[in-house]
This record gives structure tokens, sequence and C-alpha cells, in this order.
């Protein structure tokens, strides 16, 4: 046992967490090397390698606090083209972890139609999904360090951006506080489940209408 997790949920859990990582990460650094930044091929992060993009301490947080962390790609949004680069930049890695989610929707569902609930590859899947849309879903919170509050900054007038030097240093230790003290954890079981309920009521209606 780990914290809560029984073996059998961590090794469920795995995989989710070097895909969902993985593919965060470098969606980050493809769309930065796509704008013209090299950073990110020159550091070694444009390839779908796990272990060039997850952070060993952050997986096992993710695991046992319910929050974690991979390797932060290094950008030089001087380097990239056009006014909104880090905007795209910074929607890539939720939006990867989003896609994913709504594909293993697809595959969790099509299991449901051929009866296959339960068995050990259902329970991956099921953990693909969930894991994804957690990330996608987290990572969208505008505080600091997260991708959301990049975001958000990139809407902000220059003129302003020095009074965001204090929020961003205290930032992350908010952010923390909230996800310790249990804040954050019902807004994202919330959205989670509406947009899992959502997808899951497309691909039936979709499987049904093609008669699988």
């Amino acid at each position: 046992m780990i914290g809560n997790l029984s073996l059998m949920t961590i090794l469920y859990r795995l995989p989710a967490l070097f895909v969902g990582f993985t593919f965060h990460e470098y969606a980050h650094a493809w769309v930065a090397d796509r704008l013209g930044d090299d950073t990110p091929r020159l550091t070694g992060r444009l390839r779908l390698d796990p272990f060039a993009h997850i952070d060993i301490l952050g997986m096992l947080m993710l695991l046992i606090a319910g929050f974690g962390w991979a390797k932060p790609v290094q950008v030089n949004p001087g380097r990239m083209r056009g006014r909104h680069a880090m905007l795209w930049v910074s929607l890539a890695g939720p939006l990867m972890n989003l896609i994913i989610g709504f594909v293993f929707t697809g595959i969790l569902v099509a299991m449901l139609f051929y009866g296959a609930y339960g068995n050990i590859w259902y329970n991956i899947v099921s953990e693909m999904v969930s894991i994804n849309l957690v990330l996608c879903v987290f990572n969208l919170i505008p505080l600091p360090p997260l991708d959301g509050y990049n975001i958000v900054k990139n809407f902000i007038h220059p003129r302003n951006l020095k009074a965001m030097w204090t929020f961003e240093k205290y930032g992350p230790l908010l952010l923390m506080a909230l996800v310790l003290l249990g804040f954050t954890s019902g807004i994202l079981s919330n959205i989670v489940g509406f947009l899992l309920a959502h997808m899951v009521e497309l691909f039936v209606w979709l499987f049904t209408l093609l008669g699988l």
C-alpha cells in the first residue's frame, strides 16, 4: 500500500501517468519548436521518451497526495513567432491530455459495449481516461506555475506584468496549500465528471448510431 492506494491500483495507474506526463510536456515542446524556438530540441525534450519528461518525485506525489508534476519544458519566448506564441505553447499540454482522455473514453465505451468490464485492460484504460482528464483540468487552474496562469498572463497588459511578479513568487505556495487542504479536489471531481459524462454520452450515441 502507498497511502490509500493498493498495489494493483498503482500498477493500473502507472501507464496513465507515463503517457499523461510524457505527452503533456512533449506537446509544449513540439508547439514551441514549431513556432521557432529550438530550446526544447536542444535540451532533449522534443522526443516521446518518458524519462526525458517525467520527474520521479512529482509522479510519486501524484500517486500519494493527488497532485504532482513533470519536468517543465524550457522555452525562450523571444525566439517564437507571433504575439500569442506562449498562449499556444501553454494550451498545448492540457489540450493533449484532453485529446488522450477523449480517445480512451471511446475505447472504454467500446469495451463496455463488448462486455469487457472489470478486466485488467478495462482498469488500465479507465485510469488512462481519469488521469489525463485530471491533468488537463488541474493544469488549467490559473495559479503559477500551472499552464492556466500562463494562459491568463498572455492577456495581461505589459505595463501590469511587474505587479504579477509577487504573485508568481508566492503562487506555487498558495497552490500547494489549496491542494493539501482539499479545496481543489471537489472542483476537479466536478469538472472531470462533467467532461467524462458528456464524452461517454457522445460515444454511446455514436456506437448506437453505427449499430456496433
